[in-house]
């Protein structure tokens, strides 16, 4: 008895391979959170013990779990640093270069592919490495070489699943780099082996960018129309028309321009592509100083985007075109009706442009007014002052009230609301 107990004292333990073999059968079989928890555990009770397929599988499951990306980068970094020659390695670096993309670190998965790439060209991940690392280096702007990149993909893996897009990237890097005519004749390349592709309403619409760089403003006003008519219903109308309004005013067309800048804003997808078309149309309108189309073009804007960020900029410019107009008292109450509702929010940056504004109105008159008025009473009768609640709505007030005692010139006022 006493030899059998001192045998199998001498077993070595068996616990270690069933926890992992435990994480395993979770894992494979879809329960990704307990495979995690059955890994921390065995790492916890045997650190030491089969640590290399340990903290794989822990690399693994988190990435299946959907870890945030910088939890799981820090896993795969771990496993890097204790197994850099193990024949896993090349998962766990892919994956630690995927997850610096999705969690907005290019610069990090450039340096991981590119290390992983000089090392083992040819491995397993070779393709996938190569066609993100042209991505992590396009989004950081490296263009020239990310289409070298791109190049080389096309050359290593001619039978790729990224082949077409590393060709319509090759266009796009070349165009981003203002090689306009190097990029119109690789987007036209593009077209012609992909009629149909992926991206060919954008490669016709970036075509349409290189004759506006190329002064073709004719060329790319037809070229905008053609696209609408092809693609009425796609996402990127908004643009296309944005692009026309710009070739229509380059051609002297203000009106049109105006026009079609308005519906670019109504069908924006972005809210880039909005507030530029909304700008762009404004500056033509002021300078033809159409200031009733102006005023009608934003009051519809806060009609149909009263929450927008932008409904404040544009109450602004309602404002000035009603003083153009001179209608001065209609204004001032607009410009305080606006400010009342947002002067509590500190989201509204465009409040303190409204309130600059207002000061500045406080001190004209409605023509055709003798009758003195005190700036200052009037400002507090428009902003409701007394009413002013929050330690934001009085720091605004009492700025207002600063900026208009500077423009009357009373700077001892001014400072003492400062």
């Amino acid at each position: 008895t006493q030899k059998m107990v001192t045998d199998f004292q001498g077993q070595p333990d068996f616990e270690p391979t069933l926890w992992l073999r435990l994480a395993r059968a979770f894992s494979d079989s879809g329960k990704k959170w307990e495979a995690l928890t059955v890994y921390n555990e065995l790492l916890r009770k045997y650190p030491q013990v089969d640590r290399e397929n340990t903290l794989y599988g822990l690399v693994i499951a988190a990435a299946d779990a959907g870890f945030t990306a910088e939890k799981t980068r820090a896993l795969c970094d771990a496993f890097l640093k204790e197994f850099p020659s193990s024949k896993n390695a090349p998962t766990v670096a892919y994956l630690s270069g995927a997850t610096a993309l999705q969690s907005n670190d290019p610069a990090a998965a450039e340096a991981f592919f590119g290390k992983r790439l000089d090392v083992d060209p040819h491995g397993q991940y070779a393709e996938e490495m190569r066609f993100l690392l042209g991505n992590a280096r396009f989004v950081q702007g490296k263009y020239d070489v990310a289409r070298k990149d791109y190049e080389t993909y096309l050359k290593d893996f001619p039978q790729g699943s990224h082949v077409e897009e590393c060709t319509y990237r090759i266009a796009l890097a070349q165009l981003f780099a203002g090689q306009y005519e190097a990029a119109w004749k690789a987007l036209d390349a593009y077209l012609a082996k992909y009629p149909q592709g992926n991206f060919a309403p954008d490669a016709k619409y970036r075509i349409a960018v290189c004759k506006y760089a190329a002064s073709l403003y004719p060329d790319v006003v037809a070229d905008c129309q053609k696209w609408e008519k092809e693609y009425p219903n796609d996402q990127m109308l908004g643009e296309v028309l944005a692009l026309e309004g710009d070739a229509l005013a380059a051609q002297g067309e203000s009106s049109k321009a105006v026009d079609t800048y308005i519906r670019a804003e109504k069908i924006a997808g972005t809210d880039e592509v909005l507030n530029y078309s909304l700008g762009e149309a404004q500056k033509l309108l002021q300078k033809a100083g159409d200031w009733d189309r102006m005023t009608a073009m934003f009051d519809e804007f806060v009609q149909t985007h009263p929450t927008h960020p932008t409904a404040v900029l544009a109450v602004y410019w309602i404002s000035k075109a009603k003083v153009r107009q001179g209608q001065i008292d209609e204004a001032k109450k607009y410009v305080a009706d606006t400010v009342r509702k947002y002067i509590d929010d500190p989201s509204r940056d465009a409040v303190e442009q409204l309130l600059g504004q207002l000061a500045q109105l406080s001190l004209k008159k409605q023509p055709g007014v003798t009758t003195p008025v005190d700036p200052m009473a009037q400002l507090d009768q428009l902003l409701g002052m007394s009413d002013a609640k929050t330690p934001l709505a009085k720091a605004r007030i009492l700025y207002t009230k600063a900026e208009l005692a500077k423009l009357k010139q009373q700077t001892d006022e001014e400072s003492k609301d400062r």
